[in-house]
């Protein structure tokens, strides 16, 4: 531990005396990060590399044999120099660094492999290879989920073709192509394609069916079905928190309120659970997962002593 705190003593001084100096992504990579949301993971790492003249560093640790003088910063956790390619410090082993490019959402590529979060997709064409948005990618071969290949790959038997170029992202986990939809990359069954759209928190439906995370909602009714936060969901006549009907909540007066804590007139939920002893018309969510009634306080939906 303390020759630890020595190094990162003299890692702070180097970057106050001006001898080392953060990599700036590429040119390249720039164009992807306007692409990517604000909040995506990947947008901290892309300041983590520095030099010096002599040494690479990410996260103040040395990367063992990079050439300072030709090192680039790709974004997402990715750097390169004329010799290898790197994943947050690590060498990527066998990957070309003359052709290697970053795709967004964690994806790269180079002329034999496609990657994600520096590990090979060892199904995918790298030619062919490329980020459809919100974790999809796709080759002409098979549509991927947050670098998972989907179990059923996708060929059309009158074509022999896979579909997968027509892959669009939904949002939320779902996609879907010109026949079939996706929920993270596995094949949601009995669905209109055509007519299917993500909800939001995992939920999604067609003008028959709503499915959460892929999996159909039992008795939830598709043309009234509403999303409110956090789980939540219902119809004119049910509730749902996460694809299960919340048992004895009034759908038409059922409101969430934020935390996981949602009410009807007579009773308060947590997390799709009634909360025994809690006063609905007296109820106030606080902070940090606390609330309270008129009478007593909660934390995550047990009552406190």
């Amino acid at each position: 531990m303390r020759h630890l705190t020595i190094l990162f003593i003299l890692y702070v001084c180097m970057i106050q005396s001006g001898n080392l100096h953060a990599v700036q992504p590429s040119y390249a990579e720039s164009k992807v990060a306007q692409k990517r949301p604000k909040d995506h993971p990947s947008s901290n790492r892309d300041k983590e590399y520095v030099k010096d003249d002599f040494k690479v560093y990410y996260r103040g640790k040395a990367i063992k044999g990079a050439h300072a003088p030709s090192f680039e910063n790709l974004g997402e956790g990715y750097g390169k120099d004329n010799r290898n390619v790197y994943y947050e410090g690590t060498s990527i082993g066998n990957a070309y660094s003359t052709s290697f490019r970053p795709l967004g959402g964690g994806y790269a590529k180079d002329r034999s492999n496609a990657y994600y979060t520096g590990r090979v997709i060892r199904e995918a064409h790298a030619a062919s290879f490329e980020y459809s948005g919100k974790g999809h990618a796709k080759d002409n071969r098979n549509v991927y989920y947050e670098g998972r290949p989907t179990k059923t790959p996708d060929r059309r038997p009158d074509t022999g073709h896979s579909s997968s170029g027509n892959l669009t992202s939904l949002g939320g986990g779902y996609s879907k192509d010109s026949f079939h939809v996706y929920y993270e990359g596995k094949k949601v069954k009995d669905v209109t394609t055509s007519s299917f759209q993500s909800l939001g928190d995992g939920y999604a439906k067609d003008p028959w069916k709503v499915f959460y995370k892929g999996e159909p909602v039992k008795d939830a009714s598709a043309t009234s079905f509403q999303c409110p936060k956090n789980g939540y969901a219902k119809d004119p006549w049910k509730v749902f928190y996460r694809g299960e009907h919340v048992k004895d909540a009034s759908a038409t007066s059922f409101q969430y309120l934020k935390d996981g804590y949602a009410k009807d007139p007579w009773k308060v939920f947590y997390r799709g659970k009634a909360i025994k002893d809690a006063s609905a018309t007296s109820f106030q969510v606080l902070t940090d997962g606390y609330a309270k009634d008129a009478w007593n306080t909660f934390y995550k939906g047990q009552k406190t002593r």
